[in-house]
């Protein structure tokens, strides 16, 4: 007997935890971040099955995010069992009418010395271990995001000391710390 399926989506049914990063959406091949930048997960949890039921939803979000908080929205006929709450370990429940959905905006920022990936992952489990979920797989999505430092600037006089009528270049070198090229600085 089927009585629920729960599945972590999110926008446009991408079965995958969506970050966004000041204000826009990053293309999920494109998640790359610096230290200190605030991060915003989105994580959708939707009721796919035949009846309404409750389920539990956790997010341990990553040390190195601090200042977490978050808020659940549902949809018309569900419910958030907590409509928000702070700290990196998330572990809420929601009801939800078939079809269903609730939405947790995460939000927090990279702690300055960041480095490497950030890896999170988002589950939705059903309440009872006699519930069968059809498509289990489905409830749990991971999100990667590379953390790039931010590059470093100097700048130098050539001479150091300028003459009356003199002439000085100033030269800026600008310094990539990463593996990987950076644009659009």
């Amino acid at each position: 007997m089927r009585l629920g399926d729960l599945a972590i989506a999110v926008f446009h049914q991408i079965r995958t935890i969506a970050v966004q990063h000041a204000g826009r959406a990053r293309a999920q091949r494109c998640r790359m971040m610096a230290a200190g930048d605030a991060i915003t997960y989105t994580i959708t949890v939707t009721n796919n099955g035949s009846y309404a039921i409750t389920g539990t939803v956790t997010d341990t979000v990553p040390a190195t995010v601090t200042g977490v908080s978050w808020t659940c929205a549902a949809s018309a006929g569900s419910a958030c069992g907590a409509a928000s709450g702070t700290g990196n370990a998330i572990n809420t429940t929601a009801t939800l009418a078939v079809g269903g959905t609730a939405t947790y905006t995460v939000t927090g920022a990279l702690s300055v010395g960041a480095t490497g990936t950030l890896t999170n992952t988002a589950t939705a489990a059903l309440p009872f271990a006699f519930y069968v979920d059809a498509t289990p797989a489905n409830n749990s999505a991971t999100d990667n995001t590379t953390i790039n430092q931010n590059p470093s600037i100097a700048k130098a006089f050539a001479p150091a000391t300028i003459n009356v009528n003199g002439v000085s270049t100033l030269t800026f070198t600008l310094s990539n710390p990463n593996a990987a090229a950076l644009s659009g600085i």
